[in-house]
């Protein structure tokens, strides 16, 4: 479990990057709304986590790609309002948009690690294997 936290810790890292980015070029560049941006770059961040999540740390091809992107979202939005309301809250408290989001993106983490590995990406016994235990890399 604690390589997998480090994977997860990792590829949030790098979904940072995506949601920071995104949200400087919505608000910045394309002049959309910074809260409707905040939203946006968040989507994008969680879509470029899930497939790095599911490539990397968890490794589970196994479940149909729509119905897993769906419950990776679903198991996020804990730790995505988290997210979300912080950052929103320290920009309307006038701090610049990429600390806050790097608070927010914290604030989420154990939240979003947990839901993702208990609810996303939780391994199914097969089918072909009555009563078998759900198998879980540690």
């Amino acid at each position: 479990m604690l390589q997998q936290l480090g994977l997860f810790t990792l590829v949030g890292a790098a979904g940072f990057l995506i949601d920071a980015g995104m949200l400087l070029l919505l608000a910045n560049a394309l002049g959309v709304n910074i809260y409707v941006a905040r939203l946006l770059s968040w989507l994008a961040a969680a879509t470029f986590t899930w497939l790095l999540n599911r490539t990397l740390t968890f490794r589970d091809r196994d479940t149909a790609v729509l119905r897993q992107w769906l419950m990776f979202l679903a198991a996020n939005t804990g730790g995505g309002l988290i997210n979300i309301c912080l950052s929103s809250a320290l920009i309307a408290a006038h701090v610049a948009p990429i600390p806050a989001i790097a608070c927010g993106s914290l604030a989420g983490l154990l939240s979003n690690f947990l839901s993702s590995r208990e609810f996303a990406f939780r391994r199914r016994a097969r089918r072909h294997a009555p009563g078998a235990a759900q198998a879980r890399p540690e």
